[in-house]
């Protein structure tokens, strides 16, 4: 009986929900009318870190006008020997300065082409300046004994204080027993 009542209610609702008539088609032209492209909105906290390969170095900033944004720059490096104070490592940190080329900063002497010398545990402090459109890059690469470690960070604010750069940092200890290389870092960010 509880069958046949389900069957008679079933077809009772079905007989009452049906429709002969399609409803008629939206005019999505008219609920949603095309207003134009949106024009980007310029967003400086969103400002990404990029990669790069600095052996392969090209200048990839543009050429800005004279009333450009400013940015006072500050790069901090040092290294430490480690425990076995044996051979001074071979450490790079690379940046571009103000005339477009690349600048090496080095932990041994005996290294051609370096532009400034690091001394075992001393704190390294350049500080210069760059317009709007120069890459802020941060390299650091080389190889040294166990326990060897460098660091290295570049910061930029722009002078009428609106943008903040986000930080390009890295650290790293050669853990590995004996002379090895380091993981090599290269990113860099377009000043905007």
């Amino acid at each position: 009986m509880n069958n046949k009542l389900l069957v008679g209610l079933s077809i009772l609702l079905l007989g009452c929900n049906s429709t002969l008539e399609d409803p008629a088609p939206e005019d999505y032209e008219a609920l949603f009318p095309f207003t134009g492209i949106e024009k980007p909105k310029i967003s400086y906290e969103d400002m990404e870190h990029q990669q790069c390969n600095i052996n392969n170095y090209v200048y990839p900033g543009v050429e800005g006008r004279e009333t450009a944004r400013k940015y006072m720059v500050t790069l901090k490096c040092k290294y430490n020997i480690g425990r076995n104070k044996m051979a001074v490592p071979q450490f790079f940190v690379k940046y571009v300065g103000l005339d477009k080329n690349l600048k090496v900063i080095g932990s041994n002497s005996q290294v051609a082409g370096l532009s400034e010398l690091l001394k075992d545990g001393e704190e390294k402090t350049i500080i210069f300046e760059l317009p709007s459109g120069y890459p802020m890059y941060l390299s650091i690469s080389g190889k040294g004994d166990t326990d060897s470690h460098i660091e290295a960070t570049v910061k930029a604010v722009s002078n009428d204080g609106v943008v903040i750069v986000p930080e390009l940092t890295y650290a790293i200890t050669q853990n590995m027993r004996g002379i090895n290389e380091i993981i090599p870092y290269c990113e860099y960010i377009v000043l905007p």
